[in-house]
């Protein structure tokens, strides 16, 4: 048992899948899209667009003019564009090491 003056209580162990399983039907009904095994080989942090696409000077979201959008290319196939990218690519991961 934790002792008296522990911070967090018990932690939990979920298997992986499971916690996957909780995330990516939560994330869903965010309108999340999780793209598992896609490889990511560029990020670019793209300028913000007005509505007529002249400039920098519009705003997305309230992120100002470099906070957007991140263009993103992919080793498999065409690039895609996000308002946020995360990557999740586990304990043998190139960013980690």
């Amino acid at each position: 048992a934790p002792s008296a003056d522990a911070r967090y209580g018990r932690g939990w162990l979920i298997a992986q899948w499971r916690l996957e399983g909780i995330l990516r039907d939560r994330l869903a009904g965010y309108g999340v899209r999780v793209e598992p095994g896609r490889e990511v080989v560029g990020l670019a942090q793209g300028r913000n667009e007005d509505e007529s696409g002249s400039g920098s000077d519009g705003d997305y979201g309230g992120h100002g003019a470099y906070g957007g959008h991140v263009d993103v290319t992919y080793a498999d196939g065409p690039a895609g564009r996000a308002r946020y990218v995360v990557g999740c690519d586990g304990a043998h991961s190139s960013v980690r090491k």
